[in-house]
């Protein structure tokens, strides 16, 4: 290694090469994509298009299914568990729609505040998952230092801090949605949207500490994305947070920041990916 590629502490500055494959980043970044602009359908069109329905469907089973062509090497550096994990957090947010995308009256219906109190669960447990997932990473890091494991392709560059963050941050986040089971509305009490803020602002603190090793992997424009989406999440929350009352059932700061706002924030986790994407055929064009 030159002296070029590394800073004056000696640290690799020099880019990484991507490995995941087209198809995983593909997908990927469809998946986040069709959730987003799912979403932002609520918002704008309301809960009766099927359309609708059927992206918010569709985009975690892309995810899903773009993870599963990765498990190999994800299984090997992280653990498979943590992997299997994500994947079953995917499927159950997909599932939790699926009643509507067959029947979007069922919305509409008089008694429909069971039917999103199912959705909602079913969205706080994927994100559990997520949390258990990153729970299980921290856990292996700790496990492989302990036993001096010098294989590079088994290395978790994640720190102890970024992880913990991030497990912590999706475990909040998905406690949110639990809390919000006994609530009047599609959140609840003040408590449930504190969390909604805190959750995805750790989350935007685990890559924001991440960031220099993440730059020389996919890029600072998709980390900034990245960073961007789920700081959103949490400043969209923050006036209910501050005045509960904003978010009560149907109200238009509700709408905007469930729909809206997290919409966005699904949209530039797409684009995130997608410059990956970009980033990956740049370096073989110019490996070629």
């Amino acid at each position: 290694m030159t002296a070029a590629t590394q800073n004056l502490s000696g640290v690799d500055t020099s880019p990484h090469p991507i490995h995941v494959s087209y198809a995983s980043l593909g997908l990927g970044a469809l998946g986040l994509l069709a959730s987003g602009i799912g979403r932002l359908l609520f918002w704008s069109s309301g809960f009766e298009v099927r359309t609708s329905w059927a992206l918010v469907v569709l985009g975690p089973i892309l995810m899903a299914i773009a993870i599963t062509l990765h498990i190999e090497h994800l299984g090997k550096r992280i653990g498979r568990a943590p992997v299997v994990l994500g994947i079953v957090g995917l499927i159950i947010w997909s599932l939790t729609s699926l009643p509507f995308l067959l029947d979007p009256k069922l919305y509409s219906l008089q008694d429909h505040a069971n039917w999103l109190r199912i959705n909602w669960a079913g969205f706080a447990a994927a994100r559990v998952l997520f949390s258990l997932s990153f729970f299980l990473v921290l856990a292996r890091k700790e496990s492989l230092l302990e036993h001096g494991e010098m294989d590079a392709a088994r290395k978790i560059h994640a720190s102890f801090a970024t992880l913990t963050y991030a497990a912590v941050g999706l475990l909040l986040y998905g406690l949110a949605g639990f809390s919000s089971l006994s609530g009047s509305g599609q959140y609840g009490s003040r408590f449930t949207y504190g969390l909604l803020v805190l959750g995805p602002a750790l989350i935007a603190i685990a890559i924001i500490n991440h960031i220099d090793h993440l730059s020389r992997v996919i890029g600072k424009p998709a980390v900034v994305c990245g960073v961007l989406g789920a700081g959103l999440w949490a400043v969209s929350v923050l006036p209910i947070a501050i005045k509960p009352s904003l978010g009560e059932f149907a109200g238009n700061w509700d709408k905007i920041t469930l729909y809206g706002f997290n919409g966005g924030g699904l949209i530039l986790g797409g684009v995130s990916v997608a410059l990956v994407l970009l980033r990956k055929r740049s370096q073989d064009a110019s490996a070629a």
